[in-house]
């Protein structure tokens, strides 16, 4: 399972369970990036007595902090917008007449839809 993904479903047993104990819920999103937060939550969880949430307490601080994924290194990936290549650099450009069929098909489209939408 993912880290990121595990430690938010502590998270969240953790704020059912506190607000199930307290009556008042948490911010399970502060919880998970602010570490400080984080750690005021744990001191009430062990401070409850309440083995559910002593024990959720554990496996929180047990579960691996998510890691933001290293930025792209790749020369051709700094001028993307993250959607991807749009075309593989090896590939030779479309011949007119090809794109032609293409570029006609989505000018039709366009006033198509214009007449349509006014």
């Amino acid at each position: 399972m993912d880290h990121a993904a595990n430690r938010l479903r502590i998270a969240t047993k953790i704020h059912f369970a506190v607000r199930r104990y307290l009556g008042e819920g948490l911010d399970v999103g502060a919880m998970l990036k602010d570490a400080s937060y984080a750690t005021e939550v744990l001191y009430v969880c062990r401070g409850s007595r309440d083995p559910e949430l002593c024990a959720l307490a554990d496996q929180f601080e047990a579960a691996p902090a998510f890691e933001r994924p290293a930025p792209q290194d790749a020369v051709w990936a700094q001028n993307t917008t993250g959607f991807g290549v749009t075309r593989p650099a090896g590939l030779e450009p479309m011949r007119p007449v090809a794109a032609a069929r293409v570029h006609g098909a989505a000018a039709r489209w366009y006033q198509e839809a214009r007449r349509w939408f006014g």
